[in-house]
């Protein structure tokens, strides 16, 4: 491979050494106009997937990936780097730091910046520039790269910030089969000297010592961390293992931030998606992210819905989660003292705003002159409906008369809208 000077201390968002020195040496390249467009892609998400696929046999390890750009359907980017020679690889097991296994576990960028230092030492450079690397895009821009082959080159920065070790795996090896120190492989001497006392200081003098403060809480990241290798695909569609991921990650920040902020004592955080019916999770789905029009047209057909409904559906969500998807989709008979009780609320809001007081009830949906639609959800709140009577307008309420206030463009004393 090509020696390539030593990166910069920061290039294009990489926290780590590896993740740095791979753009510094990836992205060496004349048409820095495309590789400022693949940046800002890769820096908006349009990196949908990023796959690594081993070497085997008889295939190099390669790298595969979905890119968002101007049409519905993605960009499909491959992308292949000249591997290691089996020579070079003895030549680095020979050259291996002799803590190389430690590393591995405790600080692999440190283990890849060491492995580089000793390849250095034997004519091996680790990472590949531009004329080691064969990337390819279905795109029609024939540039080279073309701006969505840039945004794999920075996402794949990133990923290498995750999982430097990952860079081993593209040069044809596994993080499991990183090459043992040569140390390890020589013969003990039969008489050892008496091993050296352990660092530390005994268990029962810790325990007798008082603990000290604990430390603050760390803020949590404001987006999900992202898989930076997802598995080779064996049947598995990446995008959409993905999507499970950060789907998986989002759900796990939500907890967290209500453990970290609430009294636990008297509330157990929920978790929104569980306990949904295949359907519910759909509409949770195309709610909370940002799907592709082909992905959202796959949860369509899965659950049998035309665009229009899916969108009511996706409103009544982001109003009240799963309590108001239920009352858009479920009439019920709530217990009727306890529907009567609330109903004299909003007749006496009705007649405080001049409004006639008769009203029409189906159920638990709820309808008064002008056009105001309220409805009752079995979670015990009161959701406010647009005149159509079909529409969700807006978060529930715990009283119906602060809904038919939100409706009616005004507010109650003493409650916010």
């Amino acid at each position: 491979m090509t020696p390539r000077a030593a990166p910069p201390p920061a290039t294009a968002g990489a926290q780590t050494w590896t993740g740095r020195h791979w753009l510094h040496t990836a992205t060496d390249v004349d048409d820095q106009a495309r590789l400022h467009r693949g940046y800002l892609y890769a820096r908006q998400g349009a990196v949908l997937s990023l796959t690594l696929h081993p070497a085997t046999d008889d295939q190099n390890a390669y790298v595969t990936a979905t890119v968002r750009g101007s049409r519905s359907r993605p960009y499909q980017v491959d992308l292949t780097c000249d591997p290691l020679e089996e020579d070079d690889w003895d030549a680095l097991a020979e050259s291996a730091p002799p803590d190389a296994q430690h590393l591995a576990a405790t600080d692999p960028d440190a283990l890849v910046r060491a492995y580089a230092d000793a390849a250095a030492q034997e004519d091996i450079y680790l990472f590949p520039g531009p004329d080691d690397m064969d990337l390819w895009c279905d795109c029609p821009d024939d540039g080279d790269p073309c701006k969505h082959g840039a945004a794999v080159l920075f996402a794949l920065a990133r990923a290498l910030d995750r999982d430097p070790l990952a860079l081993l795996v593209l040069l044809g090896r596994s993080p499991g089969d990183i090459p043992a120190p040569a140390t390890a492989r020589l013969p003990q001497p039969r008489s050892q000297p008496a091993p050296a006392a352990p660092p530390g200081i005994p268990a029962a003098d810790a325990y007798a010592r008082n603990p000290g403060p604990l430390p603050d809480i760390p803020a949590c990241d404001d987006t999900p961390a992202y898989p930076a290798v997802l598995p080779d695909d064996h049947g598995l569609d990446a995008a959409s293992l993905h999507l499970l991921y950060a789907d998986t990650a989002l759900r796990a920040r939500s907890l967290l931030d209500e453990l970290l902020t609430r009294d636990l004592d008297a509330y157990v955080p929920e978790d929104d998606a569980a306990g949904l019916s295949p359907a519910a999770d759909a509409v949770r789905w195309a709610a909370t992210h940002p799907l592709t029009t082909g992905q959202r047209r796959d949860l369509r057909d899965g659950i049998g819905c035309t665009a229009a409904e899916l969108t009511v559906c996706i409103g009544a969500w982001r109003n009240g989660t799963h309590g108001a998807l239920d009352t858009l989709t479920t009439v019920w008979d709530p217990p009727k003292q306890e529907f009567s009780n609330a109903l004299q609320s909003l007749l006496a809001a009705l007649r405080a705003h001049g409004r006639h007081t008769s009203v029409k009830i189906n159920g638990n949906r709820v309808t008064c002159e002008s056009g105001i639609h309220i409805r009752y959800g079995r979670d015990g709140r009161w959701y406010p409906y647009a005149a159509d009577g079909t529409t969700p307008a807006g978060p529930p309420h715990d009283d119906p008369a602060d809904a038919f206030a939100f409706l009616a463009g005004r507010q109650r004393p003493g409650t916010t809208r």
